[in-house]
């Protein structure tokens, strides 16, 4: 599982629009790629912090059998079923090296206008699952 995952926490994209809208001197005419400014991090490191958040992972599966598990049973599950549509709807970018160029939006953060984006690390991400309704153990 070599994917990446470049996850940008939506409050913080949002507090970043805002302040680009109202500093148009830094940002008008110029192309703004919202997105986390910190090097992906691979879907193995966030396999490793949920384990550590005590969610049991009993193998590991190529992506190809991991997509015949979510299609088979995402006919009973509505859970399943979205995130069956979701990873296939950005299956293309988990596979990309590349980033969006953000050196636009680093202007701002770089000049205090926004805070560079939280490290997406095991806090973070049990905050995130909390606040979608998971349990976390």
């Amino acid at each position: 599982m070599g994917w990446e995952m470049d996850l940008t926490p939506v409050d913080w994209a949002a507090e970043a629009i805002v302040t680009a809208v109202l500093t148009p001197s830094m940002t008008l005419g110029k192309i703004m790629h919202i997105q986390n400014h910190r090097p992906a991090i691979k879907i193995s490191q966030v396999i490793s912090m949920l384990e550590t958040m005590g969610f049991a992972f009993d193998s590991r599966v190529s992506i190809e059998e991991w997509r015949k598990v979510c299609s088979s049973g995402s006919s009973k599950n509505d859970t399943l079923a979205a995130v069956t549509v979701a990873f296939e709807s950005f299956a293309l970018y988990f596979g990309v090296e590349g980033k969006f160029d953000c050196e636009n939006l680093m202007r701002i953060v770089e000049k205090g206008k926004v805070e560079g984006c939280p490290e997406i690390d095991a806090a973070y991400l049990r905050k995130a699952l909390e606040w979608i309704g998971v349990e976390v153990p």
